[in-house]
This record gives structure tokens, sequence and C-alpha cells, in this order.
């Protein structure tokens, strides 16, 4: 499961857990993100007849995550501990309570982490063991206080098995340029990103683009992406955030797939949002290779384009000097109009808003402004 959470709840059954299970203890996984410094409820379990309850808060901050767990049983015992996680933004946990023991521990599945929380601090423990039943399903973002991206819940009573982590750590390892540096980002980079973000709020709604946009467009995008270090993962390195930008379908691959065994001379992909091919999130590397054009079968990525913007039209740098497949591209694309703009500008346009609403959705635009 992976879904954005802003203000609603997700209610997930869990069916009916004997008290006896609960003995050997109650075990949850979660990958979670939220979108801005907030505190409020994680997920929670009440059942509103034994008042049997157990709730998980989340208090995120710039520099640091805290997380409370709560287990209250029928009689009113309280099992309650902080932990004090990483300061990174998105995080992958693993909870294990054990009520006999009056113990709870929090791991962190990610690069940067290793074990559990060695200094928990107990608000009560008070050996709760008294559960007529178990709720019997849980609220996830619960009574909608969490703002942001869940996936990979799953939840538990007894031993957990190897197969309950396999997502977490898939994940862990797929983001290879997710990692977390020794700081925070610095004042000064802080305020370029703020001024980039609110110029692309800006044009990338734009109707039409100016040229002049256009060629400050691929600057943007060259700094964000592909500068010797990328602005984009400057912030999420140093927020630990992961960011995400909207990359091909397997449908999209399919559709293309089958367009170019026509043999076209040009095939541009227009929208990264939206119709009815949409969008799968991905990382900024899977993005940079995604097709913006295919001139006579010969792909153009994400990447190939802004450099032919920036480097050769004159976005940071002009050159007459240009590759067979960039005179093609350029020379086609010239010609060409889509929804009423210069082809050129109109992709430049589309992968404008693709940052942004990466940006936006990946929280960067919200933990920093």
């Amino acid at each position: 499961m992976s879904t954005r959470f802003a203000g609603g709840l997700a209610q997930l059954p869990i069916g009916a857990i004997p008290a006896s299970d609960l003995s050997a203890g109650i075990q949850f996984g979660i990958d979670l993100q939220p979108d801005r410094p907030s505190v409020g409820t994680l997920f929670e379990a009440v059942d509103s007849e034994t008042q049997s309850s157990l709730t998980v808060d989340l208090n995120a901050a710039i520099d640091r995550t805290q997380v409370d767990v709560t287990l209250v049983d029928g009689a009113g015992r309280r099992l309650s501990a902080t932990f004090e996680t990483s300061r990174s933004a998105g995080k992958r946990l693993v909870c294990r309570i054990v009520p006999r023991q009056n113990v709870i521990r929090i791991y962190e599945i990610q690069p940067w982490c290793s074990g559990a929380d060695p200094n928990p601090k107990y608000l009560a423990r008070e050996g709760p063991r008294a559960f007529g039943r178990f709720p019997r399903e849980i609220r996830l973002a619960g009574s909608g206080a969490f703002s942001g991206r869940a996936a990979e819940f799953w939840f538990r009573v007894g031993k957990y098995e190897g197969a309950d982590v396999t997502g977490l750590k898939a994940a862990s390892r797929s983001g290879r340029d997710w990692t977390l540096g020794p700081r925070l980002p610095t004042p000064e980079l802080v305020s370029l990103f703020r001024t980039q973000l609110m110029w692309l709020r800006q044009v990338a709604t734009n109707q039409p683009l100016t040229y002049g946009d256009f060629l400050r467009g691929s600057t943007v995008a060259y700094s964000w992406l592909l500068d010797r270090r990328p602005m984009l993962h400057l912030l999420q390195q140093g927020l630990g955030i992961q960011v995400a930008l909207p990359c091909q379908t397997e449908t999209s691959r399919a559709y293309e797939a089958l367009v170019l065994s026509k043999a076209p001379i040009y095939m541009q992909r227009g929208a990264y949002m939206g119709g009815p091919l949409r969008a799968d999130w991905g990382p900024i590397k899977r993005f940079l290779t995604d097709p913006a054009y295919f001139i006579s079968g010969r792909a153009v990525s994400n990447r190939d384009f802004i450099e032919v913007v920036r480097n050769k039209m004159g976005g940071g740098h002009y050159d007459e000097e240009r590759t067979p497949l960039q005179r093609d591209l350029l020379e086609a694309a010239s010609s060409m109009r889509l929804a009423g703009e210069a082809a050129l500008l109109y992709q430049m346009k589309m992968l404008l808003h693709a940052l942004l609403v990466g940006a936006e959705s990946s929280g960067l635009s919200s933990w920093l402004t």
C-alpha cells in the first residue's frame, strides 16, 4: 500500500486477535515521509467498548523527529515510550512492543541507521495485560492528523517474519541517491531554492511559455538535476527527504513501443502528468533517462533535452557545434506546434511542471518555505 495523506485517513481491518496472542508482542512497519514539520497521530487502533488502544504519534521537525508509542489495556494500564529518531524527514520504521516485558523498541531501516534506539524514554511501564479484545481496525493517519506519504505498512501480532520487512529493505536499497548528509542545507541554498521555486510556480502554468523563460528553465532544470552537485540532491541529502518525479509507466512504454513500431520520423512525449497514460513516481535518475522525444527512432532523454537547450541554444551557453541528433531534434521540433505552442517551448513547460510537482509532493517546498 502506498498512499498520500492530506487530511484524510485510511481504515484498515486487522480481524479478531486473541488476547493471549498479544503477550507474544505487537509489531508494525511503515515507510513514511511527512509533508512538513508537524505534530500529529500517525496511526491508532481504539476499541470503543474495552478502551484498549494503540497510538503512534509523530513529532517531525526540520532537525529531529520524535516518535511516541502508547499501548493501553482495558484496565487503563499503559506502556508508553518516546523515541528520538534520526533527523531525516523520510523514515522506514519497524516497531516491536512486548507488553509482558514492558518493552518497546523502534528500528530505523535506512542506510545511515542500524539497530534500535538504545535509550528510549519510557513515560509509563504499567504492564498492560487486560486485553479482553484488541481493536479490529487501524486508522492510518489517525483522525486525519498525519499529512504526507505512507507506504509498506504492515501490522502483526506475535513475532514478525522476514517477509514483513522485505519491502522496507528493498526500498532502502533502491534509493541509492538518497543519503543523509552531515548538516542541514545552508541558508544560501535554501534562499536560492525558494527563489527558483517561486519562479517555477509562475511559469509552469503560464500560457504560453516565453522564449526567455524557455532558456531560463533549462538553467533551473540543469541546476536542480545535472549540476556537479545538483540542488535536489543537496536538499534531499540535507533534509533526509526522498524526492520523486513523474516517470513513465509500463502502459506509456507499451504505447511508445507500439508507435515506434510504425517508424515515425518525429515523436514527442508532451505532458508528464495526467492523460490516459498517467505517470509513475520514480527517482531522479529514472526521470533523467525517460525519453522526451524520438527522432527517427532515436531517443532524446530528458537529460539530453535539458542539455541541448542549456549548453547549445543559449540557456547557459551558446554553441553552434552540435551532434547529428541535436541538429535533427532542433530542426524537426522547431517546425512543430503542440497544444497551440512551439513544440520545444511546450516540452520545457511540461518538464518544469514535473519538477514543480516533484518538489511540492515530496515536501521540499513545505519543509523549506
